[in-house]
């Protein structure tokens, strides 16, 4: 089993994690927020429409869960992708930190996962944890 954990900056904007391959399993957390939001998705959501992307969860007892369809939480990301001038991501796994940004222009992204736009999980600069992980070897 591959696994890997680690932190990012949110964007509120699309964002593409290279992780080195593609995961079975992701789990995100908003750490900095303090309800502390997530989205648990595996690969066999992806055949779900109504949980296609996953399931986001709330601290608050007083919000309910969501499903995300298409477009709204993670799925797989094929890599290959070159970094674009106006790309900024943080990356901080195994203690080593990735950067793709405006020096790093042209970097090609590996393998990861991909996570929507959201405005509480994937907030304009919280910090968010991730775990994700692929049963194959």
């Amino acid at each position: 089993m591959k696994a890997v954990t680690g932190t990012f900056l949110g964007t509120g904007a699309i964002l593409s994690l290279g992780i080195g391959f593609k995961p079975d399993f992701v789990r995100v957390f908003n750490i900095t927020s303090a309800t502390l939001e997530s989205i648990e998705w595996n690969k066999g959501m992806a055949g779900v429409t109504a949980i296609a992307e996953g399931i986001k969860r709330s601290g608050d007892a007083a919000v309910a869960d969501s499903k995300l369809v298409a477009t709204a939480g993670v799925s797989e990301f094929s890599g290959g992708n070159k970094a674009g001038a106006a790309q900024t991501t943080y990356l901080v796994a195994g203690g080593t930190t990735y950067e793709f940004e405006a020096a790093a222009a042209g970097d090609v992204i590996p393998d990861g996962f991909t996570l929507a736009a959201d405005a509480d999980v994937n907030a304009n600069a919280e910090v968010c944890y991730f775990e994700a992980g692929c049963y194959d070897n």
